[in-house]
């Protein structure tokens, strides 16, 4: 599976599920923030974005994740790109901590500027290389402490950078390395904003660190790095404080019934975050396939043979589907 979340993949190989496919193989937010007036929505597709809109979206990023005005902000349309667009921004080798995103080994594989690290903690002692990070980690959840990261990072050598990746980070208290952040520090932190807000196709993340780099990478993205309705919503869902707190309160109760349907003989949690759990498996492959002939549609790894990933069913009746295809697989 290169991503999760394709479920025409699933119906080529399982079929289509007479009542539609329980989709559990992404780290999305199974609830949605409300994208409000479709009036307003659809005129959004209309028009380009102001210079103002994209300011007043800047703004609400910077208050919302808690970056100080001498750290910059720039808006894109997701964090693949951001991602596709690291080797051009930063020189030199990178070296990335075990995460199971491939985009990341693709786009630095080329000119032999990969390099993969188990531990983070081992990397403090080679400034010489850049590092990329993802924290919360996929797909085992691991976390470190904001103030390792900045330690890691204000160690790079003069031209290396500390690229931490903060997809998972909005849906857990206290993770996020960008608040800490001062205006020199050689750390660029990404930002997903589909996948707590649930809405990965809006296609909007943000980038956050030194104004050389964000000043390279708003030069790359031109003058309309996003649309006028992503800027519309995402002002909108950033500023919403107290459905960012719901919703935090809300996933880590869900999480934590989750973990009470994965207790299960075939199963051994690993980990997770919010947004997903992570179990062992003795043979992880047979048992995705057995869930997914029963209409349930989960993540497994090819590198990481025995793990299965878990997404959050959006109600108590995807958490009882799944205790029952687990029963009887």
């Amino acid at each position: 599976m290169r991503h999760g979340g394709d479920l025409d993949e699933a119906a080529r190989f399982y079929g289509q599920p007479q009542g539609g496919w329980l989709d559990l193989s992404t780290g999305v937010n199974p609830r949605p923030y409300a994208t409000g007036d479709p009036a307003r929505l659809s005129a959004g597709f209309a028009r380009l974005p102001s210079p103002r809109e994209l300011d007043e979206l800047i703004g609400a990023a910077r208050a919302a994740y808690g970056v100080r005005d001498a750290v910059a902000v720039a808006a894109a349309p997701g964090t693949e790109i951001l991602i596709r667009a690291l080797p051009q921004l930063v020189e030199g080798a990178f070296t990335v901590v075990d995460t199971s995103y491939g985009s990341y080994r693709e786009s630095f594989a080329i000119g032999g500027r990969y390099a993969a690290a188990t531990d983070l903690s081992s990397l403090a002692a080679k400034p010489e290389r850049s590092i990329v990070a993802v924290n919360p980690n996929n797909p085992d959840g691991r976390t470190a402490s904001a103030a390792e990261l900045l330690a890691i990072g204000r160690g790079r050598a003069p031209g290396r950078v500390l690229i931490v990746d903060e997809a998972y980070a909005e849906a857990e208290p206290n993770v996020s390395v960008a608040p800490h952040l001062r205006g020199n520090d050689p750390v660029l932190v990404l930002k997903s904003f589909g996948k707590f807000f649930g809405l990965p196709g809006l296609r909007l993340g943000f980038a956050i660190g030194p104004e050389s780099i964000i000043e390279k990478l708003q030069a790359r993205l031109g003058d309309w790095p996003v649309s006028a309705a992503a800027i519309s919503i995402g002002t909108a869902a950033l500023a919403d404080e107290a459905w960012q707190m719901k919703t935090r309160h809300w996933l880590g109760n869900m999480a934590q019934s989750l973990d009470g349907i994965l207790r299960s003989p075939k199963l051994k949690l690993a980990g997770g975050c919010r947004l997903f759990r992570v179990a062992k498996a003795d043979d992880a492959a047979g048992l995705h396939a057995s869930l997914a002939r029963q209409g349930i549609w989960t993540r497994i790894f090819e590198d990481r043979p025995g793990l299965m990933r878990f997404g959050l069913p959006a109600d108590n009746a995807g958490l009882e589907q799944l205790g029952e295809a687990l029963r009887r697989s």
